[in-house]
């Protein structure tokens, strides 16, 4: 097997590249199981959405920062 694994976009998200990492890992023990996957997702999302939320539109195309 040659291990070859698609690039992954530079604007990916650095927790999301985390997990792709951790599920490609070659032991399939060391991969995260299904349950662990959507819990990581779901902190990523938390994480996410938090940034936004501090986020204002102040005018088209242009925001401010809390």
């Amino acid at each position: 097997m040659q291990d070859l694994r698609p690039e992954i976009p530079r604007d990916t998200h650095p927790k999301l590249v985390e997990l792709i990492h951790r599920c490609w890992h070659k032991d399939p023990c060391l991969r995260p199981n299904f349950s662990e996957i959507i819990k990581f997702l779901q902190h990523i999302n938390i994480m996410i959405a938090g940034k936004k939320k501090k986020v204002k539109v102040k005018a088209k195309g242009m925001h401010e920062h809390d």
